[in-house]
């Protein structure tokens, strides 16, 4: 995040959090060759019965983000607190937020649990809850240049993160000892020759709302091509694939 020139204002087990405008957020799903998802947290709460999370989510308006005809997730889970059933907490922040549009609208948006409009996550430790709207989609290792996946891949993020705890300095020789389905080698490849890594994804979670801001992504677009570098063979790096039996 410090490297695309985002404010990180803390971190902790599992993530980070940073301070941004809109552009910031594309350029961070854009750009994070590291993280799973880019969150936007929208609401901290402390809720012990159905009636009070009910009522909590009300707090935040989302019917902002989308049309009352697009559809919505709910991703919750639960540790140690008194509900302790994570399906019924999320079957009662979906009643809440589809209440919300049907009292606005009229009429309320479907649940899709494989490609929804809007995803919200929620999660709660200790009765103390935490409710974000993700921003990137589908999550961040889907990178968009595979048409098909093997057994058991390596996360495209997950060898990313190995390769930047290798220090390797991404101009030396680089030999992958393990190549399967290539992981390690793409993703050295597009860190070489600075190729963001989700330039090659069909879209992002933020692009279904309504305050997507098309021409600030177009932008960012722009700005991480600008900055590839366009020709491997004139960079010193060797990628090397050994399949041992």
């Amino acid at each position: 995040m410090k490297e695309l020139g985002l404010k990180v204002t803390d971190r902790y087990i599992g993530g980070v959090f940073f301070e941004s405008n809109w552009e910031g957020c594309y350029k961070a799903n854009l750009h994070s060759r590291l993280a799973s998802r880019i969150l936007k947290p929208v609401l901290d709460f402390t809720a012990y019965q159905p009636e009070e999370l009910y009522s909590q989510i009300l707090r935040h308006d989302f019917t902002k983000y989308i049309k009352p005809n697009q559809t919505i997730s709910i991703d919750a889970s639960v540790n140690e607190s008194k509900m302790r059933d994570q399906r019924f907490v999320a079957m009662k922040v979906k009643d809440a937020i589809v209440d919300q549009f049907r009292e606005k609208f009229g009429v309320r948006p479907d649940v899709d649990n494989t490609n929804p409009d809007l995803r919200i996550h929620v999660r709660a430790i200790k009765n103390q809850f935490n409710v974000a709207i993700d921003t990137s989609g589908d999550s961040l290792f889907k990178r968009g240049y595979r048409k098909e996946v093997g057994d058991a891949p390596l996360k495209e993020n997950l060898a990313a993160g190995l390769l930047r705890l290798s220090e390797w300095d991404r101009q030396s020789p680089l030999v992958d000892f393990m190549c399967g389905s290539g992981t390690f080698l793409i993703e050295a490849a597009m860190m070489s020759l600075n190729i963001a890594p989700g330039i090659n994804r069909k879209g992002f979670g933020f692009q279904n709302w309504l305050n997507y801001e098309e021409e600030t992504w177009e932008k960012v677009v722009q700005e991480a091509m600008d900055a590839e570098k366009k020709n491997l063979i004139s960079s010193s790096m060797a990628l090397i694939s050994i399949n041992a039996f």
